[in-house]
This record gives structure tokens, C-alpha cells and sequence, in this order.
């Protein structure tokens, strides 16, 4: 089971389902990593990127992603007239743990970017 350094201690991180699988994971960490919310078209690229890279991704597209594991954690919305993919705030809760299972998670020293999409 995965475990976080945090003040005062070390925190379970229990991975509630739906499993998004290594390879989503590993997309799930680069969203962590920039911020949590993106813009679609930059989400489709890296989906891409990481379907040739994977061969159990080849017959799913980020769509199919987003549905199989459910609005409550990540969904497509639009903001100043762009679409943008965002993790709710149990998303993040739900999506950090995973990338700890799969061992695909921020490293310590790793922090969010700060663009603005």
C-alpha cells in the first residue's frame, strides 16, 4: 500500500476504484504534475503520445478514458471559450493514490506548473 510523507507524519494513501490502469495513471500523473486542469487539445496530444508508446491504449481514445472513469473525477468542461480537461478536487484525491500504486507519481521536490491556460 502506498504511503505519503506529510507534516507530522506519513499518510495511507488508499486507491479507491475505478483503476485507471498503469497507463492511465501515468497520464493521471502528468496532469498532476501541471496543474490539474488543461487544455483539451494538449490533453489529445499527450494521450497520443502515450497510445504509441502503449499497446493497451492503441483501442482507447481519451474519450473513452474520461466516461470509463467518471465525471466525479474528471471531466471536460470549457473556460473563456476553450475546452479544458479537469480533475475535480476528489479527482486529484482520487487519482494521486494510483499514480503511487503504479509507482508513476510526482517525485517530492516535484510541484505543479504555474501557467494559466
Amino acid at each position: 500500500m502506498p504511503y505519503k510523507k506529510v507534516d507530522g507524519g506519513i499518510k495511507n494513501l488508499e486507491a479507491k476504484e475505478p483503476d485507471p490502469g498503469r497507463e492511465g495513471a501515468i497520464f493521471l500523473a502528468w496532469m498532476l504534475k501541471i496543474g490539474q486542469s488543461v487544455k483539451l487539445s494538449t490533453a489529445e496530444k499527450e494521450w497520443s503520445r502515450k497510445k504509441k508508446d502503449n499497446p493497451q491504449l492503441r483501442d482507447r481514445d481519451l474519450k473513452d478514458f474520461i466516461v470509463q472513469m467518471g465525471e466525479e473525477y474528471i471531466y471536460e468542461t470549457t473556460w473563456k471559450g476553450e475546452k479544458i480537461l479537469k480533475l475535480t478536487k476528489e479527482g486529484i484525491k482520487w487519482a494521486e493514490p494510483w499514480t503511487f500504486a503504479y509507482n508513476v507519481g510526482r517525485g517530492h521536490h516535484s510541484h505543479p506548473s504555474k501557467r494559466k491556460i
